[in-house]
């Protein structure tokens, strides 16, 4: 038999395989000429594809937050006051992440608060520090099972992403919102411009059951680039039980974008708020990716220590304390969180030690051996 030949077969195999799991480019003509089964299942594959994508991810950004004057429907004067910027360091691994955040007032580039928050979707918990210029020295952390969206999000890009504790609002992630929604998308191939619309309608929980709530996505695809949206805009309107009307327009803009591991992502865009609440306001945010790579995230990236002497609140245990060398709590630092009944604290244990550890796991073998020999010794006298 020629094991050359099979093994050459099995390695074609195996990597005709991986490609199918890929998403096969196609032309817009190509496209728009299917039908409409063909169009959705395409999208969906493609769309499919991004989410797998985002599993491992790590990337650099910024955020510039502004307010400008809405004149007429156009972006006006800017609000000095309101100008923020936000740089994050981001890795993503499944629905793990961890991120941290240098804030930055108005146009300066010196950062005046930090933020380093950790997300374990398995054990549904978030862990997070605070340091701010005004009190040096001092670190704050908590342990929760919500993320503080005051202290850090990422918005305007990890609604590229999947997710765990961000995903608290409506309409959080774009790809994961779409397949989810397939059965209520409408398509329309846009044969002068090369492009594909892609717009549907659905219902989201807000305010309890005396809101009526419901929204409208329509997106742009650019077909040349894996069906990549290049502009969307999403209306939620709320209508409340005295017929007052409640609305949000949040529209985003791709101006640059590049393939990452054979997947389009967008490394330049815009996004613009537009709401009931401010109407003649529009809040935008800029964002610019500066660095970004597929499959290099590990699973120490995802994980947060307390650095020595941090001040952690630990809202699911009820306890506040300072943490030593190793991020654990000191004992004598321990004590309840104000306000709570000490019968619902949930005191932690002391570490233990590697040596107590390791002296177990040997009595344990050495009860393992001890029984084995013993049952060998009978066997061996019976017989």
């Amino acid at each position: 038999m020629d094991y050359s030949k099979t093994l050459l077969f099995m390695l074609i195999c195996v990597l005709c395989s991986g490609y199918a799991l890929c998403f096969e480019p196609i032309s817009f003509e190509r496209y728009a000429g299917s039908s409409l089964d063909v169009q959705k299942a395409t999208l969906a594959k493609a769309f499919r594809e991004r989410v797998s994508h985002a599993q491992n991810l790590y990337y650099e950004n910024t955020i510039d937050l502004e307010v400008r004057k809405n004149e007429n429907g156009n972006e006006g004067e800017v609000d000095e006051k309101s100008r923020v910027r936000k740089s994050y360091s981001h890795w993503q691994l499944k629905e793990d992440y961890r991120m941290r955040v240098a804030i930055c007032p108005g146009n300066s580039i010196v950062p005046f608060q930090w933020v380093d928050l950790a997300w374990d979707a398995r054990e549904g918990i978030l862990k997070n520090t605070f340091q701010a210029e005004e009190i040096k020295g001092r670190i704050f952390g908590r342990i929760d099972t919500q993320l503080d969206r005051i202290v850090g999000f990422n918005g305007c890009f990890t609604y590229w992403l999947q997710g765990g504790a961000l995903n608290t609002q409506p309409h959080s992630y774009l790809f994961s919102h779409l397949l989810e929604n397939e059965a209520q998308w409408d398509i329309v191939c846009l044969m002068e411009e090369g492009r594909v619309r892609l717009s549907y309608k659905f219902d989201f929980k807000l305010g309890g059951e005396a809101m009526d709530n419901f929204g409208e996505t329509a997106l742009l695809l650019d077909p040349d680039k894996g069906f990549m949206p290049i502009s969307g805009m999403t209306r939620f309107t709320s209508k409340l039980g005295n017929g007052r009307e409640l609305w949000t327009e949040e529209s985003f803009y791709v101006e640059e974008s590049q393939a990452v591991a054979h997947v389009w992502m967008p490394t330049r865009l815009k996004a613009v708020t537009h709401s009931v609440a401010l109407p003649d306001k529009f809040s935008i945010r800029k964002v610019n990716v500066t660095d970004i790579k597929h499959g290099s995230v590990t699973r120490a990236d995802v994980s947060l220590k307390f650095p020595e002497g941090t001040e952690v609140t630990d809202a699911i245990n009820g306890i506040a304390y300072k943490t030593d060398a190793r991020g654990n709590p000191i004992q004598s630092t321990i004590e309840p969180l104000y306000g709570l009944d000490p019968s619902q604290v949930k005191m932690p244990e002391p570490p233990k030690s590697k040596i107590n550890l390791m002296l177990m796991t040997i009595g344990i073998l050495m009860i393992i051996i001890g029984l084995y020999l013993a049952i060998v010794k009978r066997l061996r006298s019976s017989s």
